[in-house]
């Protein structure tokens, strides 16, 4: 199909869409939905790897026990 359209031809199509600054809505949609999930398949595999650290710090401060001893009733050393 592209042999059959004159090279100015084809060349004005290239140009007109390139400078058409009016993407239809379904584009838009697909570029970003498509740049979330570069950037989701980027940031995963760090998050995963930080996650267990993480996890580990926020379970061993007061922050984490003191709201739940209160909640099993008990008192902690650092509310007495």
């Amino acid at each position: 199909a592209l042999a059959l359209i004159a090279p100015n031809k084809f060349e004005f199509y290239i140009r007109e869409y390139l400078n058409n600054n009016s993407r239809p809505l379904a584009e838009r949609t697909a570029m970003g939905l498509s740049s979330w999930c570069m950037l989701h398949c980027l940031a995963l595999p760090a998050l995963l790897a930080i996650y267990p650290s993480a996890l580990a710090v926020a379970l061993t401060g007061e922050l984490f026990h003191t709201p739940i001893s209160r909640m099993c009733g008990r008192e902690t050393a650092a509310t007495t």
